[in-house]
């Protein structure tokens, strides 16, 4: 009886849990609520504390599932427990192995080609696969796995080093990526030039970092003054000058100098208004027009523009020549890493592939790797320096080192040849199949071979319905198929 009562509590807990108001006072736990009040007489609270339950359903009507005085009902308990600890296990196993397949099925013909080598080291495996499938899936995945990661991460310490600096993982990359994003802006508004030779990313800079920290932008602008006449004097004088002109004409002070110049002479003051006369060229000397060039130096500037001009074209020129030999260059290496690569490098040999699809995959090999490098920030902030600045030797340095990176270049290999494989099988097939046919059919109408003549053991591979087959009776594997093995001796 106490077992079926406990039974009949868990399921309305389990009804609690689901979607029944909360227990306590303003809840179904209540005198007048949903739950076990009335029937268990009391309050009609269910405990999940430690404390027993005394006598059953006695007292305030406390029913206790803790670890004492449950009798069966708390086996059932735990037993209920852990089918739902299973489950949800289960279904977290299904998810993972779920997207771990997403991540890694390009790995899984490598994986199979490991596992055939493995059996013919061990025959025995075989038999535990046929028997135990799901003991060869787990392996399966976890070789995948392994693949994936040694791919990124070629050792332990490598990947435990990058995890020491990212505790946090992809939240600290793209913290460090923000923040990188932050300093890209701050140079290009620091350096950057307009077509006029203007540096207007400077308002946007200095208008920035005071919003940011007025208190530290007006300390700084306190100190620039002393640093500039002390770095520089000449541009600090000019700059400087012309605003002290600026503030002496705004303020009339000419003027006024004249007029009391005049007056102090008017009253025989001489001494007075020599000292006048003298304030009044200083005055004038920050606000006085440059004197227009002469002859000479209009022709020594009209030298220095065609210099100018000259120059100019001489760069563009050897610009152009650059970007010519940088692109030709970078072709060819790139096309020469691709295919040494050792998977296409052997599709390359199979004979069965005409040297147009070669070349295609080749290319789109190379354009997808391409399209992923040019959004790579950490490649193209090291790539463009040197590309600007013309150091073709340095450009190639970085493009040979970054194409050779296992993880990329194997990655999107094996999405390419994935993708162009079951065109190539097909093709191939079609190409057999209507070959096989134009040699069949003068057979059929001659109609040589008697009803009931056993037939003759094959000398040359052969096509059964659509497997192709060696004289000796056994399969074409895919590979030998793309390499032609089927076609000699047909």
């Amino acid at each position: 009886m106490l077992n079926h009562w406990l039974h009949y509590l868990l399921f309305a807990f389990t009804m609690f849990a689901a979607g029944a108001p909360p227990l306590g006072d303003s809840g179904g736990g209540g005198s007048e609520g949903a739950g076990a009040g009335e029937g268990a007489g009391g309050e009609g609270n269910v405990d999940l504390g430690d404390e027993g339950a005394g006598d059953g359903a006695g007292g305030e009507g406390n029913v206790d599932l803790g670890d004492e005085g449950a009798g069966e009902g708390g086996d059932d308990l735990e037993q209920f427990g852990e089918d739902l600890d299973a489950a949800e296990q289960q279904r977290q196993q299904q998810a993972r192995k779920q997207g771990e397949d997403k991540e890694t099925g390009d790995l899984k013909g490598l994986v199979s080609r490991r596992l055939m080598a493995l059996k013919k080291e061990a025959p025995e495996l075989t038999e535990i696969f046929k028997t135990h499938p799901k003991v060869q899936e787990q392996i399966e995945a976890a070789f995948r796995r392994d693949m994936a990661y040694r791919e990124l991460y070629p050792t332990v310490a490598e990947a435990r080093a990058i995890r020491e600096h990212f505790p946090n993982g992809v939240a600290d990359v793209e913290q460090m990526l923000g923040e990188l994003g932050e300093m890209e802006q701050l140079d290009q508004n620091f350096y950057g030039k307009d077509a006029q030779g203007n540096y207007a990313g400077h308002g946007t800079l200095i208008q920035n970092l005071f919003t940011d920290d007025r208190a530290a932008t007006v300390g700084l602008f306190r100190t620039l003054p002393k640093e500039w006449a002390r770095l520089d004097p000449d541009s600090y004088n000019e700059v400087m000058g012309n605003i002290v002109g600026a503030t002496i004409l705004r303020a009339e002070l000419p003027e006024w100098l004249t007029e009391l110049r005049d007056t102090a002479k008017e009253a025989k003051q001489d001494a007075l208004a020599a000292s006048l006369d003298k304030m009044l060229r200083w005055a004038t000397g920050f606000i006085k027009q440059k004197a227009q060039p002469t002859e000479n130096e209009r022709q020594l500037q009209a030298r220095e523009e065609q210099f100018r001009r000259e120059q100019s074209e001489r760069q563009l020129q050897d610009v152009t020549r650059f970007k010519t030999t940088f692109y030709s260059e970078s072709d060819k290496l790139q096309q020469g890493i691709i295919r040494k690569h050792p998977a296409v490098a052997d599709m390359l040999q199979q004979k069965s592939i005409s040297d147009d699809k070669k070349r295609k995959i080749v290319t789109e090999v190379q354009t997808r790797i391409r399209e992923y490098l040019k959004d790579s920030r950490g490649f193209m902030s090291k790539l463009r320096p040197a590309y600007n600045s013309g150091n073709l030797d340095e450009c190639i340095k970085l493009q040979k080192a970054q194409w050779s990176y296992p993880w990329v270049l194997n990655k999107v290999v094996r999405q390419v040849l994935a993708e162009e494989t079951p065109n190539l099988v097909r093709q191939n097939r079609e190409r057999v199949r209507g070959a096989a046919q134009s040699q069949r059919l003068p057979a059929a109408r001659s109609g040589q071979r008697p009803q009931g003549q056993q037939p003759q053991k094959h000398t040359k591979p052969y096509q059964a319905g659509k497997q192709w087959f060696k004289p000796d009776g056994s399969k074409f594997t895919t590979s030998e198929i793309l390499r032609g093995l089927h076609l000699q001796g047909a």
